[in-house]
């Protein structure tokens, strides 16, 4: 089974539950997760790069998110323009020029688990270096952390949230 887009998780979790004998249940889940996924509008809509891996202690080998994928698609439904869209790839390598040619007006930073309070303001903090980039100049680098934030499945609406709550709070500071 594949698991790289929204539908491919919805599909999943039926076939899941059809196997376990409980194909309803999954059904209801797979609706509820579309519900916690409706799309959010925001005009203009941010231009934003999130990462899901780099180098530790340096801003190098870092990993994107590109087009079709889940959390792509979460971005989107988000409000927010992928910087990375046409990237090519799913998951791209790029570097540093690369961050520095887009310009993004947000950055977010996924990391799995839970990182301490100095762990992600280390890794905001190392953003720090650019402040002509869009996103470091306007205080938009965030971290968005937890077991969940790299994992198809049902806790995707908690993601979208975290990732709007982080949207939400740049265009406050905009706005401000």
């Amino acid at each position: 089974m594949r698991h790289e887009t929204l539908a491919d998780v919805g599909e999943s979790i039926i076939t899941i539950a059809a196997r376990a004998g409980v194909e309803d249940r999954g059904r209801r889940l797979a609706a509820e997760l579309e519900r916690g996924l409706a799309p959010r509008r925001r005009d203009p809509a941010p231009r934003v790069l999130v990462l899901v891996a780099r180098e530790r202690h340096r801003l190098a080998q870092l990993t994107g998110v590109g087009a079709n994928t889940f959390l792509a698609e979460l971005l989107e439904r988000a409000g927010a323009e992928n910087v990375l869209a046409d990237a090519g790839q799913p998951y791209p390598q790029i570097n540093l020029e690369v961050v520095l040619d887009r310009r993004p007006e947000v950055i977010v930073e996924l990391q799995p688990g839970d990182p301490t309070t100095e762990d992600a303001a280390a890794l905001v903090a190392e953003w720090d270096r650019f402040p002509f980039l869009p996103a470091v100049e306007r205080g938009c680098v965030t971290v968005v952390s937890g077991s969940y934030v790299l994992l198809p499945g049902p806790r995707m609406p908690l993601l979208a949230r975290r990732l709007g709550e982080a949207l939400d709070a740049c265009a406050a500071r905009e706005a401000a």
